[in-house]
């Protein structure tokens, strides 16, 4: 696994944790990567059908050009059937953390 930043802005890096809860590296002990473990809930399936509106009204940008478009569209063309489903899985679970409320830190709010 790669995790990278780019440039000083504020980032978030999510990790999906393993299936007792523990991280798949030591990311953690880097100072400056900010790591956010998460246990997903539901199957693969379940998450993707939640986010399908997102992405049926237009509201999820992808490149026409890409190195990686092909091999993504054809994932997503083969899913829940073909036999990798890694990056829609990411997808998912991207837009999933996208739609949760963010705290402030000024003010302890949720926006």
């Amino acid at each position: 696994m790669f995790v990278f930043r780019k440039g000083r802005k504020q980032h978030r890096n999510n990790v999906q944790l393993g299936k007792f809860g523990r991280h798949r590296s030591n990311l953690w002990t880097y100072p400056g990567v900010n790591i956010r473990g998460i246990i997903p809930k539901g199957d693969k399936q379940t998450r993707l059908l939640g986010v399908t509106p997102l992405i049926e009204s237009g509201k999820v940008a992808i490149p026409k050009n890409a190195p990686w478009l092909a091999t993504f569209q054809h994932e997503v063309i083969l899913f829940p059937k073909g036999k990798h489903d890694d990056q829609v899985d990411s997808l998912s679970q991207f837009l999933i953390w996208l739609g949760e409320p963010v705290a402030t830190a000024m003010s302890g709010t949720v926006i």
